[in-house]
């Protein structure tokens, strides 16, 4: 809870510095405690806004408008309503926003689920939701329906969006840029689907049964329902003439992104006071079913050299590069056993246990180092205990595993 407090006091901080217009409450936000979270808000002069959201003595705008270039531009709100928060009130999305202004863009940005925004949109016509709930980054926006479109930020702040709107006197309704040619590609893609599938089913005995005929009849029926979705949508921008116009860019926040130099003092003050609060933790160092892999060297030589050769045999000197070592969202990813119900949970635990070492992939070591077996420890690796880090998000959309498999892979010594 403390290392998330100074996290988000540092974004408050950059929201504050960077003069940002309006911030919506968010509930991870509310659940950094009530009374913290709007005082330390204050503290930046953040304007804060949320539709359904009420919390006493607090101050928090229902909406936000703008006027720009003769345009009002109308910011709604929603969180889900699905939670107790003491001393707040949250209402029913659709209630909580009463009817549109006809004459303003009306953009909402959504924290609910799939089930609750679409019962929100089935009365409300808004004209642009960003979805920042279900974690989707969308490149070129989706249709909701003829006049709405939908963007999404994608997960962590990996990405910062930009949009540019083209609105028209007297034209009601949005269209993305590249939207319908979007359609037409995934239409391509559907029916390629369709294809393979049949040549697969034809083409292959073990696939006659009654079993896999049923997934082969569900496969394609669901393909074919993409199919005539699209074909709808594709005919809709044909026919609803002339709409408003927004062209999405979405930026990756990757290492080539320069930092603003202005932060440069906030971050570091923020990664020293995160790592002190991990540093004043009272724990005992682990000692448990993971025991590093200096102790899997004497049996397994080949393996061992091969694995110091890897960025994973370094991976805690990346992260104490860049002053996170006691971060508790980061250290698990550079460190052995920090995933497993039975393994460290906090860096100052670690002990011989940093870096990304053999037990990370084969489990546990403890067991096999006793009594060695082929049924105590796990020789092949499935590919999904790579994507528990390499997940897109915290690696930045790097990992290919065609390409870092050879990388890992080591001669055996033995069993």
């Amino acid at each position: 809870m403390l290392q998330q407090r100074r996290k988000a006091q540092l974004q408050m901080e950059a929201f504050s510095m960077s003069k940002t217009d309006l911030v919506a409450v968010g509930e991870k936000d509310i659940s950094l405690g009530v009374d913290w979270f709007f005082q330390t808000a204050q503290q930046y002069s953040l304007p804060l806004i949320s539709s359904n959201l009420s919390c006493e003595g607090y101050q928090i705008n229902p909406e936000k408008d703008f006027v720009v270039d003769g345009v009002r531009i109308v910011f709604h709100s929603l969180i889900n309503p699905k939670q107790n928060i003491d001393g707040c009130t949250v209402g029913d999305p659709v209630t909580s926003i009463e009817n549109l202004r006809n004459d303003s863009v009306n953009i909402l940005l959504s924290q609910l689920t799939t089930d609750q925004l679409k019962s929100v949109l089935e009365t409300r016509s808004f004209d642009i939701v960003i979805d920042s709930k279900n974690g989707k980054k969308i490149d070129v926006p989706e249709p909701i329906d003829l006049d709405s479109i939908l963007l999404g930020p994608g997960k962590k702040g990996k990405f910062v969006g930009y949009a540019q709107m083209e609105v028209r006197e007297g034209v009601k309704g949005f269209q993305a840029e590249g939207m319908l040619g979007k359609l037409k590609a995934d239409n391509i893609k559907w029916e390629s689907r369709i294809q393979s599938i049949e040549d697969r089913f034809k083409n292959d005995e073990n696939l006659k049964g009654p079993g896999a005929l049923q997934k082969k009849e569900r496969k394609i029926s669901f393909y074919k329902e993409q199919l005539q979705k699209n074909e709808e949508q594709i005919s809709q921008l044909k026919d609803n003439g002339p709409a408003n116009l927004i062209k999405n860019k979405m930026y990756p926040l990757g290492r080539d992104v320069k930092d603003w130099p202005g932060l440069n003092e906030p971050v570091a003050q923020a990664k020293e006071d995160i790592n002190n609060l991990a540093k004043d933790a009272k724990l005992n160092q682990y000692n448990g079913v993971f025991v590093g892999s200096q102790r899997c060297q004497s049996c397994h030589q080949n393996e061992y050299k091969q694995w110091m050769t890897t960025p994973h045999s370094k991976a805690w000197t990346t992260l104490k590069a860049n002053s996170r070592e006691m971060d508790l969202e980061c250290y698990a990813c550079h460190s052995t056993g920090s995933f497993h119900p039975k393994g460290p949970s906090h860096p100052k635990q670690l002990g011989v246990l940093i870096n990304v070492g053999c037990e990370s992939c084969h489990g546990p070591g403890r067991d096999h180092l006793k009594a060695p077996s082929k049924k105590n420890i796990e020789k092949s690796v499935a590919v999904e205990v790579c994507v528990e880090c390499h997940d897109g998000v915290k690696d930045e959309g790097r990992f290919d595993e065609k390409e870092y498999w050879p990388r890992i892979i080591h001669e055996s010594s033995g069993d």
